[in-house]
């Protein structure tokens, strides 16, 4: 995040974020990254509901961050693709 020039504010709001996240895929039992699979994701994705779309969106898009970040890392072979459907098609969020 500091080569890509994410202030420092920025950068610590991501680190929060991904200890939410880890706890989060720690207490569904997974102990290693390689065991991360669309289902764990998708179960996340299920607790951010009943929150404003603004706040959806910016936790998607760490997510997307965070899983990129991951695969890149080779921890992941393949991609997993978080999607958040509304109910209306044209507002859809990749």
């Amino acid at each position: 995040l500091i080569k890509t020039g994410y202030s420092e504010c920025t950068r610590e709001t991501m680190r929060n974020y991904i200890s939410v996240v880890m706890r989060y895929f720690q207490n569904a039992g997974i102990t290693k990254l390689e065991e991360l699979n669309s289902s764990h994701v998708s179960a996340y994705l299920l607790t951010l509901r009943g929150h404003a779309k603004s706040t959806v969106r910016c936790e998607l898009s760490r997510l997307r961050k965070f899983l990129s970040y991951l695969y890149l890392l080779g921890y992941s072979q393949s991609i997993v693709l978080v999607t958040y459907i509304s109910e209306n098609p044209a507002k859809r969020v990749y």
